[in-house]
């Protein structure tokens, strides 16, 4: 049987499984603001927080790096919120809730079902990230602390010829609006793959 041509336009095509030719194309970069000023301050008064939320695992794996560089030691008595199970992966050695609907409208839903009557909830996202969480916690008078911790940019690529391809996966809203920047051409819907619902 002959295998699926798949063009993968997220960051880590490691997480596409099954039988196929993958070529990987990212339509984004990540960048990590610097470990200094307002970044830095949310990371020394890490002892505040008693939840940490998490919307995308770039934003897991640069807390992760951080909270290492600076020997951050009560990691394990927060309680971490992702917003689906790949992000989770990444903090699989620490207490983590994610909600059954993979979004951020999953994870208003998830708060709610929560003890939050004294919380402080450290938020570390992207600079693009949706305002359905902030404005949740904002109504709701939920102490919170929201740090942009990375920018995504768009990585000018050339396209290949579409045809080649069986399937063209995307993996966040980010990775639709760069195919959109650099093509108009209609997909066939049967060939989009979309990771997540948004």
């Amino acid at each position: 049987m002959k295998s699926k041509r798949v063009l993968y336009l997220g960051l880590d095509p490691s997480r596409y499984k099954g039988e196929h030719e993958l070529t990987h194309l990212p339509l984004i970069r990540i960048m990590a603001r610097p470990l200094e000023g307002a970044v830095k301050n949310a990371f020394l008064n890490f002892e505040n927080f008693t939840h940490i939320l998490f919307t995308s695992r770039s934003a897991v794996s640069i807390f992760l790096e951080y909270a290492q560089q600076l020997s951050l030691l009560d990691l394990h008595k927060k309680q971490y919120i992702c917003v689906g199970t790949a992000t989770a992966e990444l903090l699989s050695d620490y207490q983590t809730l994610y909600p059954q609907e993979q979004t951020a409208e999953g994870v208003v839903e998830l708060l709610k079902t929560l003890d939050l009557r004294a919380p402080c909830i450290f938020f570390p996202h992207s600079k693009l990230s949706r305002p359905v969480i902030f404005q949740y916690l904002e109504r709701n008078a939920i102490s919170f602390l929201s740090l942009v911790l990375y920018d995504t940019f768009f990585n000018p690529v050339h396209l290949p010829s579409l045809d080649e391809y069986d399937e063209i996966v995307f993996t966040s809203p980010s990775t639709v609006h760069a195919f959109a920047k650099l093509t108009h051409q209609r997909l066939l819907p049967s060939q989009c793959i979309a990771i997540g619902p948004i």
